[in-house]
């Protein structure tokens, strides 16, 4: 047994006396990080926060408070797979190593621990989260603030994987907008509550043909554009610009289809683009400035087709 099934273990003989429920949401956080600390990982306070990253924040200009939960991508906490769609080329440009989380290692270590308390009792952790969403969210109200919840900000999980007595996150928060960005595709095919607005990503190993569908659909396409300088490199984001529109041409040079392209960098709150811009009907594309990081990890998201050249 591995020290990560021995934590998973651990995690779940520590909740077997206390009912996940809110109210007991502090209890399940105490014994989650007393075991986790015991166990030698990172003891997190918390499952998320309000305006958490520099993107998140640029809410705060549309008068906006958003609660967002980073958990550590893929399969990274060797317990279980967040992101059941991720290919070759996301990985190498993963957010989990972008930002502070570049430098800083108790940030991924606390993304991973958050994770093992998922893998162990998801009862437990979504009363925990059910918690602090309405805490943040009552203190969004009093300060006349507007609120969003953003729940996978490094991982990619149905929300109606996590309830409480049998209430999922968006019925038992049915006045709060949610919004995320998901490579699984298949759920354009569900039906979403009306407060959860799912924006789907591009991603190596998908053809522009299933796009094309998405967006015929009035569906919102997250593209990551790469802007290269002189050296085959990705430019600083501030210095890297975006198309204004996106298609695709022919041998012949015929254009088979194009869609706008909204710039997605100027805030994160994906539910309110037709308000900020976007076209008020119909598919388009989300554009974001594809991330600098390590020449290997850009030279693997361009050779795979998950960044897309200018």
């Amino acid at each position: 047994m591995n020290n990560t099934t021995k934590t998973v273990a651990a995690l779940r003989e520590s909740f077997a006396a206390i009912e996940p429920t809110t109210a007991n949401a502090g209890r399940i956080m105490k014994a989650a990080r007393a075991t986790l600390l015991d166990c030698g990982h990172s003891g997190p306070s918390s499952l998320g926060g309000v305006n958490a990253s520099s993107k998140i924040a640029k809410g705060e200009k549309l008068n906006l408070h958003t609660f967002i939960m980073y958990l550590a991508p893929s399969d990274m906490a060797g317990a279980v797979n967040t992101c059941p769609q991720a290919s070759e080329g996301c990985r190498a440009a993963c957010l989990f190593n972008s930002g502070r989380a570049a430098f800083d290692d108790k940030i991924n270590a606390a993304r991973i621990a958050r994770t093992l308390i998922y893998a162990a009792s998801r009862p437990h952790f979504s009363a925990v989260l059910f918690s602090e969403i309405a805490k943040a969210q009552n203190k969004a109200r009093s300060a006349g603030i507007f609120f969003s919840v953003r729940l996978n900000g490094t991982s990619d999980i149905s929300p109606r994987a996590f309830k409480v007595n049998g209430v999922d996150v968006l019925a038992a928060f049915a006045e709060v907008p949610f919004y995320d960005y998901t490579k699984v595709w298949t759920r354009s095919r569900l039906t979403w509550p009306a407060n959860y607005s799912l924006t789907y990503s591009w991603t190596d190993g998908r053809k522009w043909s299933d796009a094309v569908e998405v967006m015929n659909n009035g569906g919102a396409l997250a593209v990551p554009f790469a802007d290269l300088n002189a050296a085959g490199r990705i430019k600083v984001a501030r210095s890297a610009s975006l198309p204004t529109s996106y298609g695709e041409v022919d041998a012949a040079g015929r254009l088979l289809w194009s869609f706008p392209v909204f710039d997605g960098d100027t805030t994160d709150a994906r539910y309110l683009d037709r308000e900020q811009g976007a076209p008020a009907a119909g598919g388009y594309i989300v554009g974001l400035r594809a991330k600098r990081s390590t020449v290997e990890a850009e030279r693997v998201a361009l050779a795979s087709g998950f960044f897309v050249p200018v």
